[in-house]
């Protein structure tokens, strides 16, 4: 998996794990992370969500591989679009 969730005490840490590729966020990694916002918003008992990288380098390195709007379309609405203002480049 490239992302992982774990829930603590009302906290759920999410884990881009691809830290050979400095966290990139590709098609399936965006694929599982609108999976896991999608249960996140569904749990009640989540107060809060920590979005953090493995690796030491970066948070992540978005180089899409196709335009905003084709993976908009591909993922349909909802597709966190402040998540790619606080990647490295």
């Amino acid at each position: 998996m490239n992302v992982e969730l774990k829930i603590e005490q009302h906290v759920a840490t999410v884990t881009l794990a691809r830290p050979d590729a400095l966290n990139a966020v590709d098609l399936a990694t965006e694929a599982e992370l609108q999976r896991i916002w999608t249960e996140l918003e569904k749990n009640r008992d989540v107060r809060v969500i920590v979005l953090t990288g493995s690796g030491e380098r970066v948070l992540c390195r978005c180089r899409p591989e196709k335009p905003v709007r084709e993976r908009r379309r591909l993922l349909g609405r909802g597709a966190p679009r402040w998540l790619w203002r606080h990647c490295a480049a």
